[in-house]
């Protein structure tokens, strides 16, 4: 499959508009996370840090400040504006 991600601003946009230090709580403690994304307790700092790491070796084709106005199915190619 072929794709690109498009992001309207900064991945992890809201964590990284958190205050400096903010603590970070995972809850409940006792929930399953399914996604291959992980979040622990920490600060704000501490997540970001371990969220970078986790997508580092997944070769996502991240294309950060695009905002998107318009998705059109055209013969099965999608254009986007």
């Amino acid at each position: 499959m072929n794709f690109i991600i498009l992001e309207s601003t900064k991945k992890f946009s809201t964590i990284i508009n958190f205050p400096k230090g903010k603590p970070i709580y995972a809850e409940p403690t006792d929930y399953e996370q399914k996604s291959d994304l992980k979040i622990s307790d920490g600060i704000k700092e501490s997540l970001l840090e371990e969220l970078e790491s986790q997508i580092q070796d997944k070769h996502l084709p991240i294309t950060e400040d695009t905002y998107v106005t318009k998705i059109e199915n055209e013969n099965n190619v999608f254009l986007v504006w």
